[in-house]
């Protein structure tokens, strides 16, 4: 099972919505979020200082994986290869991940923000995501923009993929 989710985050406190601190969160500028709602002034963006860009924070138009959701789930289910640790301990659950999508589509910098498998997990998490072909990127007044997209992604004790 695979899932957007929205990043629920206090710009303020730097906190998530259950009031938990998050981890490596200094100051409000360094909080990354997305929210489907139109953008319409220099508020509704903040820097990106590593890539040199700014993150839009409420596109008009939402980023799309080639073929929509399910060819997302798709791509993941026959990509996603299981650390051999983790098989070995039978330790399975959710690693969520966050990444940019580029003006280009291109998805990048992945940030894991929970492993509950750990055992290597998120490094497959990371190669998974440098591995995906281009989005149909999000847009702000016709214009591509640079998003923050959050995934969800299971591992489960019925898939047999291995890394070799």
């Amino acid at each position: 099972m695979f899932s957007l989710i929205p990043s629920l985050f206090s710009q303020e406190k730097g906190q998530d919505s259950t009031g938990r601190t998050l981890p490596g969160i200094k100051a409000k500028n360094d909080v990354r979020e997305v929210k489907y709602q139109s953008a319409t002034t220099s508020q509704d963006m903040m820097e990106l200082t590593s890539e040199g860009g700014k993150i839009v924070l409420k596109p008009e138009t939402v980023p799309e994986f080639p073929g929509g959701p399910s060819a997302l789930a798709d791509f993941i289910k026959s990509n996603l290869r299981y650390p051999k640790e983790v098989i070995k301990q039978g330790k399975y659950g959710v690693v969520v991940v966050q990444f940019t999508i580029g003006v280009d589509g291109t998805a990048f910098n992945p940030v894991i923000t929970l492993d509950k498998v750990g055992n290597g997990a998120d490094e497959e998490v990371k190669r998974l995501i440098q591995l995906m072909p281009k989005w149909k990127p999000a847009t702000l007044q016709n214009t591509p923009v640079i998003v923050t997209y959050t995934q969800v992604i299971n591992f489960k004790k019925q898939n047999t993929n291995t890394q070799d």
